[in-house]
């Protein structure tokens, strides 16, 4: 939503993380997840397994935002690629602050990162943290470990972001792991919060990770992508706060089949207010 909507309008922050599946051909995938996006409105997204094949394509992600959402240009000491880019509406915020984190130890093609900004109103000058990031992803014991490792880099550039900016921070992403989990438990010990426990108004209480959509050769098309199955204990894409001042109202899981054709993650977003 525009600033200028906004002046007549009880406008909540909309924030959103999608994993797109980057390990596959897109078709139809990228313009399902875009005219959802478009659909729902959000001020932030985030965006995992964005590879150099996303990024090439003709018709990629990218332009089909554009102009209505920039990627937040951050810089990469390692020079590498951002596979969690972060995209924003360039007409109700600007770009205070941002970074960049590639996790250490296991990581497939150096996939597995944070990218990290500092948000601040065009209108009200009001400012908040987004921190849109991917872990490491196999079930055996490295991938266990690993994700551990993960939690605790994360922490730690938390740390060194609020010891400048003391305001909220928002933690989305494909995580890889349930809640309950030990990574997610380092992030609750840290004093991060639960988005879909928070909820005021309303929460789908739906996993949010699914089988593949199957490619319709014939068509050109993926079709066919399944309902997830589970509840929100059950999902690995998340959503966390932290800090005071944050009124959530809503904690929303998209299964609609354009969606469940896009990828094996569906997208998650929440609405909230800044007290």
């Amino acid at each position: 939503m525009s600033n200028a909507e906004c002046k007549n309008a009880d406008c909540a922050i909309r924030i959103l993380t999608s994993n797109i599946w980057g390990n596959s051909q897109t078709f139809n995938r990228m313009k399902n997840l875009a005219n959802t996006f478009f659909t729902i409105q959000p001020d932030v997204i985030g965006l995992q397994e964005v590879n150099k094949i996303i990024r090439n394509e003709e018709s990629n992600i990218f332009k089909l935002l554009s102009p209505d959402y920039k990627e937040v240009d951050v810089h990469i000491e390692d020079g590498e690629d951002n596979f969690t880019p972060l995209l924003y509406n360039h007409e109700r915020w600007m770009v205070q602050d941002c970074g960049f984190h590639r996790y250490s130890g296991a990581n497939d093609m150096g996939s597995k990162s944070i990218t990290w900004v500092v948000f601040e109103g065009l209108l009200n000058k009001e400012r908040f943290v987004v921190m849109n990031t991917h872990f490491y992803w196999t079930s055996d014991e490295i991938g266990r470990e690993t994700r551990i490792v993960n939690s605790k880099e994360l922490i730690e550039c938390v740390e060194d972001i609020r010891a400048k900016y003391p305001v909220p921070v928002f933690v989305m992403g494909d995580l890889n792991c349930k809640i309950s989990e030990p990574p997610i438990q380092n992030l609750f010990d840290f004093g991060f919060y639960n988005a879909w426990d928070s909820a005021s108004k309303s929460r789908t209480d739906v996993n949010s990770h699914h089988k593949y959509p199957i490619l319709d050769e014939d068509k050109g098309l993926f079709v066919d992508g399944p309902k997830p199955v589970g509840t929100h204990e059950d999902a690995i894409d998340h959503i966390f706060t932290l800090g005071k001042g944050v009124t959530i109202e809503s904690y929303n899981t998209i299964t609609t089949q354009d969606v469940l054709d896009a990828s094996d993650h569906c997208p998650i977003y929440i609405e909230f207010f800044l007290d």
